[in-house]
């Protein structure tokens, strides 16, 4: 059996013109496909994937490659576990638009209390997650302040608890989850206590 294959010269550039209109929709579908997959279609920050990702490239920046140039080198990093405090009561008694409402002002706040280099990602239901690099605890409780008047601002008592650990270089190899689980502990803690605000505290591994 014979197989005959095909050159560009071999197709009527009709039809060429029609593979690379396809081609073209193809790839911008799949970017479509790839960003809805990493961004949160609602408050349009980045989702779960992004930031553990961000934070497992940092974390081995950090300690596992002594070849990176001193001012690009990780010194420490801030996990924040934001949760909306009367976001239920918003979204179930006043209405569901309200509730998305609160999200998106949430995420805007979010986007305007951090620095370009930091990340803020949707957690998932009302709950956020918020990574700062090279920050100090002066840093790190302007950021918190802010987060705190900004979301406060939305009115209807809408609140906010932020759980939080700092980890510096110093303290040795840490994984992703280590820090997350840590910030949202700190943010349950609150939580049971029936406090708003922030908790941060210097990370300790277990």
């Amino acid at each position: 059996m014979r197989i005959a294959r095909l050159t560009n010269q071999d197709l009527h550039p009709t039809s060429l013109l029609d593979a690379q209109r396809v081609i073209a929709e193809l790839v911008k579908e799949n970017a479509l496909l790839r960003d809805l997959a990493f961004i949160d279609g609602l408050t349009e920050l980045i989702n779960r994937t992004p930031i553990i990702d961000f934070l497992d490239r940092e974390l081995d920046g950090a300690v596992g490659h002594e070849l990176r140039a001193p001012h690009n080198g990780v010194q420490s990093l801030a996990a924040l576990a934001v949760d909306l405090v009367r976001f239920k009561y918003i979204n179930d008694t006043i209405s569901h638009t309200e509730g998305d409402r609160v999200l998106k002002h949430t995420a805007q706040v979010l986007k305007k209390s951090i620095r370009k280099k930091d990340r803020a990602a949707r957690w998932g239901g009302d709950e956020f997650l918020v990574v700062l690099e090279n920050v100090d605890d002066a840093g790190v409780a302007l950021v918190v302040g802010r987060i705190l008047k900004g979301i406060r601002a939305f009115g209807n008592g809408l609140d906010a608890r932020i759980g939080g650990v700092i980890w510096t270089r110093s303290m040795g190899t840490a994984q992703p989850n280590e820090l997350i689980e840590a910030a949202d502990a700190q943010e349950r803690w609150m939580k049971r206590q029936g406090l708003s605000g922030a908790c941060v505290m210097e990370f300790k591994k277990e």
